[in-house]
């Protein structure tokens, strides 16, 4: 239900990723063979359904959503989302996204430096260039 092309300015690319010594040791290491699969976990589109048997896998790691023998628990356990969902309100089952616009409160000053910065005040130009044609 999220946006899975989602760019945080002030991050850059993979921006729901923090930045930290992990995500710049994946992306400088995606070609290796033995980092490549932890780079697409954290990385890559997720798939529409994930299901994990988690006394076996307790990382989840193994998505078996599409193993044929766990076709009933992964559509009941759909269904059981949806319930709830409905049941609470939630924005997202009336196709709505109020968090794509929630305002950025950081302290640009600390955490925005050279081109986040400017992406982020063209984020915000074009915002309220937006809001003011509608």
């Amino acid at each position: 239900m999220g946006n899975p092309d989602f760019v945080a300015s002030h991050q850059g690319i993979f921006g729901d990723v923090d930045a930290g010594p992990t995500k710049k040791f994946l992306l400088a290491n995606k070609g290796n063979p033995q980092v490549e699969p932890f780079y697409h976990l954290a990385f890559s589109k997720l798939p529409e359904d994930e299901l994990y048997h988690l006394p076996s896998d307790p990382e989840q790691i193994n998505n078996v959503a599409n193993n044929v023998q766990n076709q009933q628990a992964l559509e009941q356990l759909k269904a059981q989302l949806m319930r709830e969902l409905s049941k609470d309100q939630d924005p997202r089952m009336q196709g709505l996204d109020p968090w794509r616009d929630y305002p950025f409160y950081a302290n640009k000053d600390k955490y925005l430096r050279g081109k986040y910065l400017k992406e982020y005040q063209m984020l915000n130009d074009n915002k309220l260039i937006e809001r003011a044609e509608h």
